[in-house]
Parts: structure tokens; C-alpha cells; sequence
């Protein structure tokens, strides 16, 4: 009983934590971030856009492969906008955002990247 218990508030504590709303602050140096990718996007700019995540920053992209590091950003990145002819816009919308205690923040949304191939796609990351 004492485990399901010791369960039951860790859950608790894990979802009150997830349900608190980003300080606005936080929502504006996301927007401002994603300002970059957007502008290393339109200029297919693979490295900028690896240089705006953090040497240890995740990318999973939509097939589900995990781009750790800013090098395997950039490589992925590369090889995705080359797919496509080239890019000439990215938009990002912002489902959930989450700020963790550790200053760590993390989103789930939806991105439309638009082709230079005058065909657009969209991509859910």
C-alpha cells in the first residue's frame, strides 16, 4: 500500500509540475528562438540552424529519428533541406511549452516548411 502510495504522489507531483504555465519570458526567448530557425530556414542555412540548439540539444524529427548534438543537427538539416530543392519559409506553431525547474524547456507544435521546389509540406516534429 505504501508503494502505490509513494506512486500516486510522485504522478502528483509530476503532473503539477507539467501543468504550470512558462513565465512569459520564457515564451518570448522561444518565440525569439524560433525567429532563428526560421531565418537560417529561409537562408538553408543548415549550420545556423544546428548553432540555435545548445551543444547538447535534441531534434527529433518526423520519422522519429533522434539528431543529438549540434553536428547531427546540422548534417540532418542539411540533407532535409537538400531534399526539398531548398526552403524558402518555416513556420512554427507552438502546441504545449514547458518549462522545468532546472531552467530546461521543451515543446511539442507543428511546423509547415515551405519548398523552393513550389510544393509545401508539412512536417509535425
Amino acid at each position: 500500500m505504501k508503494a502505490w502510495l509513494s506512486f500516486l504522489a510522485t504522478a502528483v507531483v509530476c503532473v503539477s509540475a507539467f501543468a504550470q504555465q512558462p513565465p512569459p519570458d520564457v515564451k518570448q526567448k522561444v518565440d525569439s528562438l524560433i525567429a532563428k530557425l526560421r531565418d537560417a530556414y529561409v537562408k538553408n542555412d543548415a549550420a545556423a540552424y544546428a548553432r540555435a540548439f545548445t551543444s547538447d540539444g535534441i531534434l527529433v524529427t518526423l520519422t522519429g529519428k533522434v539528431l543529438r548534438g549540434q553536428q547531427e543537427i546540422e548534417q540532418g538539416t542539411k540533407t532535409f533541406i537538400s531534399s526539398l530543392g531548398g526552403t524558402k519559409d518555416l513556420q512554427v506553431q507552438i502546441e504545449e511549452l514547458h518549462a522545468l525547474p532546472d531552467g530546461t524547456v521543451w515543446y511539442i507544435g507543428h511546423a509547415t516548411i515551405v519548398a523552393t521546389r513550389k510544393k509545401s509540406k508539412t512536417i509535425i516534429l
